[in-house]
């Protein structure tokens, strides 16, 4: 019985042994493109490509109130604006990563919402966007947020395949309810 207690604790200890060694593999450097926050060891897989800002624009806008009970109607409740940015690219793997320099680059949006009144409200919407210098424009449907009394949001509307160069903004529809 001592000997097959004996065999077990060899067993344990091997395992303690063995058992750390197995980390996961794959790129660890935190500015690669394919960089795995969860790999452990670098197996050599990272890929490099530098950008740098090309150009931003941005458009600003105004939510007014139109609730005639409301004591802020004709009044504008919630400020908002939408960026438009794009990168340049340069590094020899970036062509590999689909990321190139061509005239039809990704252009990003970001919208920012802030709340300009002393109530909290909530705000949704629709947006259409549209790009300069092409044919397609995208609306993006702004979840109901809430915003506290001076809080400010921001969401990352998307990217869409463009040769922007400036862009102008709509809001379709607009709906504002206080809390």
């Amino acid at each position: 019985m001592a000997k097959q207690g004996h065999h077990w604790l060899m067993i344990g200890i091997m395992l303690l042994c063995i058992l750390p060694s197995c980390k996961k593999a794959g790129c660890t450097y935190a500015h690669a493109v394919n960089y795995q926050s969860n790999a452990q060891i670098d197996d050599g897989s990272c890929l490099f490509c530098d950008s740098s800002l090309r150009k931003g624009s941005q458009n600003n806008f105004f939510v007014s109130d139109t609730i005639h009970s409301s004591p802020y109607f004709r009044r504008n409740v919630v400020q908002g604006s939408v960026f438009e940015f794009n990168y340049f690219y340069k590094g020899g793997q970036c062509a590999s990563l689909g990321l190139t320099n061509s005239p039809n680059v990704f252009s990003h949006y970001n919208l920012i919402l802030a709340n300009i009144v002393d109530s909290g409200l909530y705000v949704s919407g629709i947006l259409l966007i549209s790009p300069s210098l092409t044919s397609t424009s995208f609306y993006y449907t702004i979840p109901t947020l809430y915003l506290a009394p001076g809080a400010i949001d921001t969401i990352y509307i998307g990217a869409v395949t463009t040769q922007s160069t400036s862009f102008s903004l709509q809001i379709s529809s607009q709906s504002i309810k206080y809390h």
